[in-house]
């Protein structure tokens, strides 16, 4: 346990001035013998998480230590020191956004001196040394403890929090109080939130006037994006030449649409088979599943199933869900399409190789990640047809990068001359949970015997080292299973949307653009994020769903991962989507 949970209450003459005059009506920071004594029995909860602590498990705990903090309703000693805990590993995590909203939080509760905020902003500056942004970021917030006016530390902590961690709110209020002469009335229009199509507009026009002209290099993307954003709110009420010219705008920035065919024939997808009595007679069943398929040859099909449009709340704010799943924003999809009924398969991906002589990454590179020595490590020879265990014709295809999946897409449009190509995270999202935004495929409710996951099966094989992630269930499958094989469909009639293989989507991964994207028919940033993979900045593409690997925890629908496109890996495969 660290030194922010021991700072004591120092009167409201030391309480941040902008929440001093509220002080009268919080809680008092619990004296320091309870506090200590707290912080024995947190530590001992969470000794093991806290020994094991890396950037991927840190929000989980975080999240798990507000959860407890939330259930803590009667002992405000140790309410507050679960919340101060959860508020410092954000502070030695570099995450300067979660630590002030954390500090929020906490100060919403009790009347936290102003030092709480800066022995975070101290961990945060040992932290930003290889983060130039960030270090500028906490140095504007030391500033803003003692000149919570000053123009210049407004705008670069209002920049950082907007334009680089995605946080509108509280970037907003805090650039309208800066003295940039764009940004200070981008800010005020955006704290108004505006509802009216033309207001829309016009802030949308303030941000992509900044983009062009005022932006700085690293301000140009999330700039554009957030202009994005309030064109694609405004668009559905506008008309005329405003219309045409956001719609050119929107364009500009996301993947083009299918180009218009001359003849109602060709409007349909290509080689996508007229709904069969069969399927008619499917259609009426419960779940009103729509189904059809694409012919790749030599007897192979691809099933497909029709998604409806609609709207659906995409991410969880759920006691378990991960910081990154947050916030849950109102997702509209405008189009129906069609999506594959299942992963691409063994069979299906054979063809796309037999026919095009196509040589993967993992076999251009010698190598893919499959599990050895009971963890995920460098195979040479590992590829799609060798992913490190046996698989049917009928197993989804793994060991394949997110640019085999492209080219798989590629290869299908033309011989469909139809677009084919990966889903959006949204419409994968969309999918799975559908406009219920249901928690897993098939309900609300965990039944571990409706998905390929980590259970007895995998443990028994002591595949990997960790014995704690494995369900009570066994479903006799160690890796990969045949596509179907569990009766977990969604509501569109989607199988194998949580567990078996993870899948590629189109989307480049960009935290900031979670935050500000537009909310209808988003299809991602133009551009990756950059991280650091291998010690190396580099960009990566976003996977929904699990695999067979996967623990219980991370079967949610909500649920998003990220990987290196060229990464080949044996839990990694994709399904396609056909444009209408």
């Amino acid at each position: 346990m660290r030194v922010l949970i021991f700072i004591a209450a120092l009167g409201c003459a030391t309480v941040e001035s902008a929440r001093c005059e509220d002080a009268p009506k919080k809680l008092p920071v619990p004296p320091a013998a309870e506090r200590q004594a707290a912080e024995k029995v947190v530590r001992e909860i969470y000794a093991d998480d806290l020994a094991k602590l890396t950037p991927e498990t840190r929000p989980a705990l975080i999240q798990r230590m507000l959860a407890q903090a939330t259930e803590t309703k009667d002992d405000a000693a140790g309410r507050y020191t679960l919340m101060a805990e959860a508020a410092d590993i954000a502070a030695q995590g570099g995450e300067l956004d979660l630590f002030m909203s954390l500090r929020d939080k906490l100060a919403g509760e009790f009347a936290i001196p102003k030092e709480f905020t800066l022995g975070g902003l101290i961990t945060l500056t040992a932290e930003s040394k290889n983060n130039p942004a960030l270090a500028k970021a906490v140095v504007a917030e030391k500033t803003l403890l003692e000149k919570p006016n000053d123009a210049a530390a407004n705008l670069a902590a209002g920049r950082y929090a907007l334009l680089v961690k995605g946080d509108a709110e509280r970037g907003a209020e805090l650039l309208a109080k800066s003295g940039h002469p764009i940004l200070k009335v981008v800010a005020a229009q955006e704290k108004s939130k505006p509802t009216a199509a033309p207001d829309q507009v016009a802030l949308g026009d303030l941000w992509w006037n900044f983009y062009e002209n005022g932006a700085e290099k690293e301000d140009k993307l999330p700039a554009q994006q957030r202009a994005i954003f309030w064109y694609k709110q405004a668009l559905p009420s506008l008309a005329g030449l405003t219309k045409l010219k956001v719609e050119k705008r929107v364009a500009s920035v996301e993947p083009a649409a299918p180009p218009a065919k001359a003849s109602a024939e060709a409007a349909k997808p290509a080689e996508v088979k007229p709904e069969s009595p069969q399927q008619k007679a499917e259609a009426k069943k419960p779940g009103n599943f729509v189904e059809s398929s694409l012919d790749l040859g030599e007897n192979v099909k691809l099933d497909l199933v029709q998604v409806k449009a609609g709207q659906f709340k995409m991410g969880s704010e759920d006691a378990e869900a991960h910081v990154y799943e947050r916030p849950v924003r109102v997702i509209t999809i405008t189009k129906n399409y069609w999506i594959g009924k299942y992963s691409v398969t063994v069979a299906q991906f054979r063809r796309f190789i037999d026919e095009t002589k196509y040589k993967t990454d993992a076999e251009k590179s010698g190598r893919g990640s499959t599990p050895v020595n009971h963890k995920f490590s460098w195979s040479p020879g590992a590829t799609w047809s060798n992913p490190g265990f046996s698989q049917e014709d009928t197993h989804p295809v793994v060991m394949v990068s997110w640019n085999d999946a492209q080219a798989f897409c590629a290869w299908l449009s033309k011989k469909t001359k139809r677009q084919v190509r990966l889903p959006t995270e949204a419409e994968w999202e969309y999918a799975c949970r559908g406009p219920q935004a249901l928690k897993y495929p098939w309900g609300n409710s965990w039944d571990g015997s409706k998905a390929n996951h980590a259970d007895q099966a995998l443990k028994n094989a002591a595949v990997f080292f960790d014995n704690d992630v494995y369900s009570d269930n066994d479903d006799g499958y160690v890796y990969t299973s045949p596509a179907g094989a569990f009766e977990n469909a969604s509501w569109c009639g989607a199988y194998d949307m949580a567990g078996n293989c993870k899948n590629w989507v189109f989307n480049w991964y960009s935290k900031a653009f979670r935050f500000t994207g537009t909310t209808v028919d988003p299809a991602g940033p133009p551009e990756g994020e950059k991280m650091k993979f291998d010690g190396l900045e580099q960009t990566s593409r976003v996977l929904k769903g699990s695999a067979w690997s996967d623990s219980a925890k991370n079967l949610r629908g909500s649920v998003f991962h990220n990987s290196l496109p060229e990464l080949p890996q044996s839990s990694i495969g994709f399904r396609i989507v056909v444009q209408p």
